[in-house]
């Protein structure tokens, strides 16, 4: 049954991880819900997006804001986390159209409009936006009608 808890991180020495979850359960001889035995492993990214963090977010059907606090134990998720659908749209007009316009632009994303500090801010790039949402929009399944 360990191999099914495995994370697939190896340590210099060696060592693997395992996860907190199958560890408790390991112990009472059950199988995880979120295991690799039950299906619960990660979708690859496909190759063809090769977006920056903030780019994913401006054609996200959904933006997450959490915040994260560095504890002496490791790092965890203080308060709530908000899950904020989004219609995409406005920012995709939004975007230069113009290649030749700008090449990277800044970009900021705050959690409320009324808020003056920026939550996440970074250049994007409007050609590679418009190039990966016309992927996704062929290819995944969040973006069919």
């Amino acid at each position: 049954m360990l191999h099914e808890c495995r994370t697939q991180f190896v340590l210099v020495d060696g060592a693997e991880w395992i996860w907190n979850a199958c560890s408790a359960l390991q112990k009472k001889n059950q199988i995880p819900k979120l295991s690799v035995k039950n299906h619960g492993e990660f979708v690859p990214k496909p190759q063809e997006l090769q977006l920056f963090e903030q780019e994913e977010r401006l054609i996200s059907p959904r933006i997450p804001f959490m915040q994260l606090k560095k504890l002496p134990r490791g790092t965890h998720i203080h308060g709530n986390v908000v899950d904020v659908p989004v219609d995409i749209m406005p920012t995709i007009t939004a975007l230069p159209r113009n290649l030749l316009e700008t090449e990277t632009i800044p970009n900021k994303l705050k959690r409320r409009l009324c808020y003056k500090p920026a939550a996440y801010t970074e250049n994007v790039r409007p050609p590679r936006i418009h190039k990966d949402l016309q992927w996704l929009i062929q290819n995944g399944t969040l973006f069919q009608k």
